[in-house]
């Protein structure tokens, strides 16, 4: 009598249940439980009903109780592993999946979801074993194919994919519009473009108001530099789903190849706006305020990137050059040691805190950073042209010059390495060696004032002073107003005891620099030498 009671209420709460009236459906089921405490169809129907809501917990709770009566209940094992995965708690779902197989190996259902909660994981391998025994137990199973498949891609494994897409197909030709665009996407990802379009194209044709088979398209017509036809394609995905942030992101990324920076902001902008947690818009948007010279803004983008993702590796780095960019040089060595904490063998991070202590003025610490950076990779060119420099700075100039013809062996066209051996070598006073790397560099460039003037200063040094003029001279050509220039010609003019067109150089340099002390004692004593000449000071 209690029994046939029990499964009225059973009936009644299901009735209720079907309608969405939840309330009333536990309301049955907790009589049916009150009547028989130990009917298991009353507790896996009201956990369904708190599953329904979206209250997982007291559903957990409701199959526990099931189980606790019949551990072998395979349908609340599996309904426990629903729950769980609504939850994102995917590694206790397998578990209730695991526990259905070691009660019935067959259970294709069980197989399938952990199937899906393995994708979600990342455990691709994995998941394709389960989709495997799917197919065992149903070869003809269009889902477990296409899940294979899509798992497949995922593993990079895209010969494999498109074969099972193909055999879903075959299966049924019309099946999942999904089904045409991953296979689109297999595709497209081995370069296979044309015959990725037709799949895209065919996913069109099922539903023609499906979005990302045109972003699909639109990526596959960037990949081979067709920009115009790029666009099109994602403006013809934003006309079906206007908030479709993949669609904008990538809109702004065709339009930075095309150098429409506003258009490419503002594509960024809506993705963002669309989805804030959209780390990529924010980091793209943060590498072009950076290219445009607007770091703080560049800083504002990696921090909210940061915040979504505090272990983004790139994300660090670049915040860190565009502090150093600033000046802000101890805050962005704090973003590289961040990184270096995970990534000790970075040769770049290495590099990048070298060049914020060399501005700092740090340089023992930066050779360091130096050192390791070439202890990673010796043929950091870079490094060693920075190791140079630095070894300069600390009056190694013979190590610096070591440095440099490390560089100049893998590299004989950078002018600024010659340049740098040339001063090195002009510290230690060898200066006919110097001018050699002067005019070295000078072959390829001579453009630049500052190879002029350091020349005429070694010249001045070689006592070859109307050569040094000469150099001056170019300098002036290239920077007229330049008190190295004009200083360095008035020395060398001096040295010849021209001494009113020595005075001439240093009076024009003394009105762009009046209250330059160095400038100022040269000037006085050229004056001293004419007062000696006219025979005022005897």
């Amino acid at each position: 009598m209690n029994q046939k009671k029990a499964d009225e209420l059973i009936a009644r709460g299901l009735d209720f249940f079907y309608q969405e009236n939840y309330e009333e459906a536990i309301k049955c089921y907790d009589e049916a439980i009150t009547i028989t405490p130990r009917y298991t169809k009353a507790w896996i129907n009201k956990g369904k009903a708190y599953a329904d809501q979206g209250k997982y917990e007291e559903a957990i709770k409701c199959y526990d109780k099931a189980i606790y009566i019949n551990p072998a209940y395979i349908k609340a094992w599996y309904n426990r592993g629903v729950a769980f995965g609504e939850q994102g708690k995917y590694e206790e779902e397998i578990k209730c999946y695991d526990k259905v197989l070691e009660i019935e190996p067959k259970d294709i259902d069980a197989w399938y979801n952990k199937g899906l909660a393995l994708i979600t994981l990342g455990k691709y391998g994995a998941a394709v074993k389960c989709y495997d025994k799917t197919l065992e137990i149903n070869p003809e199973c269009v889902d477990s194919w296409y899940n294979k498949g899509k798992a497949l891609a995922l593993h990079r494994k895209f010969n494999e994919a498109i074969i099972c897409y193909d055999r879903a197909i075959e299966l049924e030709p019309e099946y999942l519009k999904d089904l045409w665009y991953n296979r689109g996407e297999a595709l497209a990802n081995q370069g296979k473009y044309e015959d990725a379009i037709i799949s895209y194209d065919k996913a069109i044709n099922i539903a023609p108001e499906y979005a990302s088979p045109w972003c699909g398209k639109g990526n596959v017509f960037y990949a081979q530099g067709e920009y115009d036809e790029a666009i099109i394609c994602y403006d013809a995905a934003l006309k079906i789903k206007p908030q479709y942030a993949d669609a904008w992101y990538y809109k702004g990324v065709a339009m930075n190849e095309q150098g429409k920076h506003n258009e490419e902001i503002t594509c960024y902008d809506e993705a963002i706006n669309i989805d804030p947690f959209y780390t990529k818009a924010l980091y793209s948007k943060g590498l072009l305020m950076a290219v445009q010279g607007n770091y703080r803004n560049a800083v504002i983008c990696y921090d909210r990137v940061l915040l979504i993702n505090p272990e983004d590796y790139l994300a660090y780095s670049d915040k860190g050059k565009a502090l150093a960019a600033m000046g802000e040089y101890e805050e962005a060595i704090s973003c590289f040691n961040r990184i270096l904490e995970h990534y000790p063998l970075d040769d770049f991070i290495w590099y990048d805190k070298g060049k914020a202590l060399t501005a700092l003025g740090k340089h023992e610490e930066a050779l360091e950073c130096y050192e390791k950076t070439l202890a990673i990779y010796p043929e950091h060119l870079y490094a060693l042209y920075k190791k140079g420099i630095t070894l300069s700075a600390l009056g190694k100039y013979n190590e610096a010059i070591t440095s440099f013809n490390k560089v100049l062996k893998i590299d004989q066209e950078d002018y600024m390495v010659y340049y740098d051996k040339g001063k090195a070598l002009a510290y230690m006073e060898q200066h006919g060696d110097a001018v050699k790397c002067f005019n070295k560099a000078l072959k390829i460039n001579q453009k630049d004032s500052n190879l002029w003037n350091s020349k005429g200063e070694s010249l001045i040094m070689l006592k070859k002073f109307t050569s040094a003029i000469e150099c001056y001279n170019k300098a002036l050509e290239i920077i007229p107003d330049s008190v190295t220039s004009l200083c360095g010609k008035g020395r060398a003019l001096y040295k010849q005891k021209k001494y009113e067109d020595a005075l001439e150089y240093y009076e024009q340099a003394l009105a762009f620099e009046p209250e330059n002390s160095s400038l100022g004692e040269l000037h006085k004593k050229c004056i001293n030498k004419l007062a000696v000449n006219y025979g005022y000071i005897k």
